[in-house]
């Protein structure tokens, strides 16, 4: 089957964020409290202790009577990677630097294994008492596996006073061995003290906790006092009522948690608990939901996984608690956003939703501006795939219809009459690893174009733009063999499939599939064909993706008639497929792609009748 619709309808452009110039070791300097959680099946244990950074490079860990020296490196993009600071014998951890250099998150996640999971948190050290006095919100996640095996995470949201009080109104949490995991409500009232470093501890209605607050007091981490191997996370909340829908940029999403025997998540397992974590990130556009990318190893395969993911959407009240419809890992949430909007910490749990103890933190990522006199401007955090709206450092397949955002990257909005592709738009071009691109779409704040398919296999692509004769700076973005990502008919990537029936019709709500029906869905980034195409050019006829394609349909494996090419659409893919005979009438169906070690989110669905 071949259907046609407006090119113009799958072109996706985005602003340009602006706020920091490029990063580097310099970035990371001074001391830093971190709470460090290493979790396995068998064992879990937390370090609290402080990171000293030179700023070229180098650093001092002290850990109770444990001092050790290390290295990092700072990417352009606030990426980067530390050498691990309690064990170097394991591998060096991936980072990621918060907007404002005082927050790094970490974890091995990229070089690790299935049987092995651990979070990095560190924040900056102060010389100074940190104020302690308003409210406060955050999330806690304990996985001990020492018989009996406990599990518990929660949100909270404390309010502390000028003489060492702390009090909780408002503090939802479950528990393994309580009532089979049921969300509870309780409160609590307990004290606190905090010395001249930021070191302190308080206590509460789950025992004592050893904590350190940054050094501008707005942030603070800790860990259990009587050495449960609990995590704990915080943020200082607005003094009135929030006045946020939601988080408002680009977020690092850091996330490490455990899944009961059975749980409904691609991390479970049906005979034990399953440990696991991700470095995820997600757009926010101060609506209701923000989409995004992520990276998990899957624990049945120990493969690390690219997805498309998303959260929300959002309701944030008035006290600046948050309730989120969705949270990754299948299920909903509840979480906080603090007073500058900078952090969401928020935890995996419903009334229906108890399968899932995590511990999840939004912190808001760097973002770029061009410098003083640089008229063509890249943004390095700017690719975004265009159908699944997935950022960097989320991959690119080749023949994928990519993005990229900055400033004076066209004269004027131009968009392509047709193939093949020019590789000049207007005054504008643009080359991936020194190759010209296709290009789909420019404007001054993006352009839009086809992933060349001689990056297959590259690892890393360079990409710079070109205006007018004045280049850009260069930015480098993650190859991949796949990096699907459905349509949606709301053009983010979430809500409502963009899809057909055979008759060429549109796929909607007054027009739902039915149970045995054949439907075309479109897609982007299933990466290489069965037949060649030449770059620039379409596909004149069917010809199929090189990977084997799955889609499930809620849950169920449907069978796939054709994954390939959209014929005469560059940068599209079509996925012909029966919906399961056995599925059930549903507004919203979720529809799921999984190619290679790549998959997409949950949030994409069909309406069935």
């Amino acid at each position: 089957m071949k259907h046609q619709f407006p090119m113009i309808a799958l072109l996706f452009a985005g602003g340009a964020a602006a706020q920091v110039p490029q990063l580097n070791e310099a970035s990371l300097a001074g001391r830093f409290h971190f709470v460090y959680g290493v979790y396995q099946r068998s064992q879990a244990q937390t370090t609290m202790g402080t990171l000293n950074f030179d700023g070229q490079g180098h650093y001092t860990a002290s850990a109770g009577s444990v001092t050790a020296q290390g290295s990092y490196h700072i990417d352009s993009d606030g990426t980067g990677s530390l050498t691990n600071p309690l064990d170097p014998l394991q591998p060096p951890l991936s980072l990621r630097l918060s907007a404002d250099s005082t927050m790094i998150g970490g974890s091995t996640l990229e070089q690790s294994v299935a049987y092995r999971h651990d979070l990095l948190l560190a924040i900056s050290a102060g010389t100074q008492q940190p104020v302690m006095k308003g409210a406060w919100g955050g999330v806690t996640f304990l996985y001990s596996p020492d018989p009996p095996l406990l599990a518990r995470a929660g949100r909270f949201r404390f309010v502390f006073d000028t003489n060492g009080n702390v009090n909780s109104s408002t503090w939802t949490y479950h528990q393994s061995d309580l009532d089979n995991g049921v969300p509870h409500d309780i409160t609590s009232a307990g004290t606190y003290s905090v010395d001249a470093t930021g070191i302190g501890t308080y206590t509460s209605a789950q025992g004592s906790k050893r904590i350190a607050v940054s050094a501008d007091g707005n942030t603070y981490v800790g860990i259990d006092g009587g050495g449960a191997p609990e995590m704990i996370f915080a943020t200082r909340l607005p003094d009135g009522a929030a006045n946020s829908a939601g988080p408002v940029g680009r977020y690092w999403w850091l996330q490490i948690g455990a899944v009961t025997p059975g749980g409904a998540n691609l991390r479970s397992s049906d005979y034990s608990w399953a440990i696991g974590n991700a470095l995820q990130g997600f757009e926010g556009r101060g609506l209701a939901r923000g989409s995004g990318w992520g990276q998990f190893i899957d624990g049945p395969t120990g493969r690390l996984m690219d997805l498309s993911v998303m959260l929300g959407p959002f309701s944030v009240n008035a006290d600046s608690t948050v309730d989120l419809a969705f949270a990754g890992l299948g299920s909903p949430g509840l979480g906080v956003l603090s007073a500058s909007g900078s952090t969401l910490p928020f935890t995996n749990l419903g009334p229906t939703a108890t399968a899932n103890y995590a511990l999840s933190i939004g912190v808001r990522a760097p973002s770029f501006q061009q410098t003083p006199g640089q008229s063509v401007f890249l943004d390095p955090n700017g690719p975004m795939q265009v159908a699944a709206a997935s950022a960097h450092p989320f991959p690119f397949a080749p023949g994928t219809l990519v993005t990229v955002r900055g400033a004076g990257l066209a004269k004027d909005t131009q968009v392509t009459a047709g193939t093949p592709l020019p590789m000049t738009l207007g005054s504008t071009s643009l080359t991936a690893n020194g190759q010209p691109v296709g290009l789909m779409r420019v404007a001054p704040e993006a352009i839009t174009f086809v992933m060349p398919w001689a990056t297959g296999g590259a690892g890393r692509i360079r990409l710079k733009a070109t205006v007018a004769g004045t280049d850009s700076n260069e930015i480098t973005v993650r190859a991949a063999p796949s990096s699907p990502g459905f349509f949606s008919a709301s053009g983010d990537g979430l809500g409502a499939i963009l899809g057909t029936h055979a008759d060429g019709s549109l796929i909607t709500a007054d027009s739902p599939a039915t149970p045995g029906e054949t439907v075309v869905l479109y897609a982007s980034g299933l990466g290489t064909l069965a037949t060649p195409v030449a770059e620039y050019a379409a596909a004149t006829s069917a010809d199929g993706a090189s990977m084997p394609v799955q889609v499930d349909v809620a849950g169920v494996q449907a069978e796939v008639r054709y994954a390939g090419a959209a014929p005469t659409l560059p940068g599209v893919y079509q996925i012909n497929i029966v919906i399961p005979p056995s599925a059930a009438t549903s507004a919203g169906a979720n529809v799921r792609i999984f190619e290679g070690y790549a998959s997409t989110h949950p949030k994409v669905t069909v309406p069935i009748r």
